[in-house]
Order: C-alpha cells, then structure tokens, then sequence
C-alpha cells in the first residue's frame, strides 16, 4: 500500500478513520482492518479478499463505490461469509451500473465469520453467492 494511496480523517469523535483506495482487487491485511477502502481509479471489478474471520472479532471494513464499477468482497477461507439468507456465502458485491457511487457494504467479524451488509441508497442489487 503507497502512502499516496492512504488518507486518515479525523471523525467528530477524535478518532482517525484510514481510508484505502483499491483500484484492483487484492487481498485485505490485518494493518488494514478497521479502515474503508474505495474503488477509486478502478476500470474494472474491485474484489477485497477478507482474512479469516477467526480471531478477528470486532475487526471491520468497509468498502464505498467512487467508480460505478462492481465492488465487494469475498473470504480466503470458504463460506466465511454470512449475509442476506446466506449463512455460508463465498461473496457478497454490489453490482447495479448506474447505482454504485456512493454505495458502501461492510464486513464485520464476530470471530467466526465476517457477517457483511449493504450501506446503499436506491435500487442498488446486493449479490450474495
């Protein structure tokens, strides 16, 4: 990750938010948990692979379209995933042209599995596999 690519805002509470631009796939650090990613710079997909969720309880992130490009996640260990009537999903991505910029998911781990939801507005479709 270049510093180039990484901005800290200090939220209303004092606290430092790191936010990440991903403009390729790639797959998440535990140095970057606790940040939010953006696809900015992307021309394609955006896929942030998830560490597993093992030992990683509280840990978080979160990922918000700048590009109108598919972006989401998915886990390095098989069915890691729990969202939307799927207790062992692969993935989740938002994927609706036109409806993505501005949209967020994020991904939680409750030391078991990364428990993902969407954060959007409109008719964004919400992909769960």
């Amino acid at each position: 990750m270049s510093a180039q690519n990484v901005q800290r805002l200090n939220t209303a509470g004092g606290a430092d938010l790191t936010i990440i631009e991903a403009p390729a796939s790639r797959t998440v650090t535990d140095a970057e948990l606790n940040s939010m990613f953006t696809n900015r710079g992307s021309v394609g997909a955006v896929v942030l692979t998830l560490p597993s969720a093992v030992g990683r309880k509280g840990r978080w992130v979160r990922v918000m379209g700048i590009v109108d490009e598919t972006f989401g996640f998915t886990s390095a260990v098989s069915g890691q995933l729990i969202s939307k009537n799927d207790a062992s999903a692969d993935s989740a991505n938002m994927a609706t042209a036109g409806d993505q910029i501005g949209s967020m998911i994020e991904a939680i781990s409750d030391g078991t599995s990364w428990i993902v939801y969407p954060i959007a507005e409109g008719a964004v479709v919400f992909t769960v596999a």
